[in-house]
């Protein structure tokens, strides 16, 4: 393609009608900024699933403690029903 005025050799027409110039180093950039961004993606989906999981992890350790404390009062109530009867 020929060199027009103002028009580097990494210059390139695109479109149908040639409306926008597109350099290489622009070409560049924006993957560099798509690389970065995708990065910054992956980075929040980790921060994301690791919250997730210590949640998860938070959340089972309460449920376990919730069934000791009821197993607990469910035996301490049959055991004083028991000594009721004895009485």
């Amino acid at each position: 393609m020929p060199r027009r005025n103002g028009e580097s050799m990494s210059s390139r027409r695109i479109g149908a009608f040639g409306l926008a110039t597109v350099t290489r180093e622009k070409i560049v950039l924006k993957s560099d900024h798509i690389a970065d961004l995708d990065r910054r993606q992956h980075a929040v989906e980790d921060e994301i699933a690791k919250a997730l999981s210590d949640l998860n992890d938070r959340m089972l350790h309460l449920k376990h403690e919730l069934e000791k404390v009821c197993d607990k009062a469910a035996a301490d109530k049959r055991h004083h029903n028991y000594q009721n009867r004895l009485s």
